[in-house]
């Protein structure tokens, strides 16, 4: 894992131990000056980029998540 990365776990409330979490490799590809720019963040963040990728990834997801919702029920 690189710098700031978090190992992903979940917690087991019959337990007091953490297991981790599966996770699955993909690659996303982008312009030079967007890597540079996440690059910047992360540095200045002291986190990985894979780190901020996930986390913009996971909110991009419940925003439009909440958005499909909301649109469904104004049309039920």
């Amino acid at each position: 894992m690189g710098r700031g990365d978090v190992q992903p776990v979940y917690h087991d409330k019959r337990t007091t131990r953490s297991q981790p979490i599966a996770t699955e490799a993909f690659t996303v590809r982008t312009d030079g000056e967007t890597a540079h720019r996440l690059d910047a963040l992360a540095s200045r963040l002291d986190r990985s980029r894979n780190y901020l990728v996930n986390q913009a990834t996971k909110d991009h997801i419940a925003v439009h998540a909440w958005q499909i919702k909301k649109n469904q029920e104004l049309i039920d």
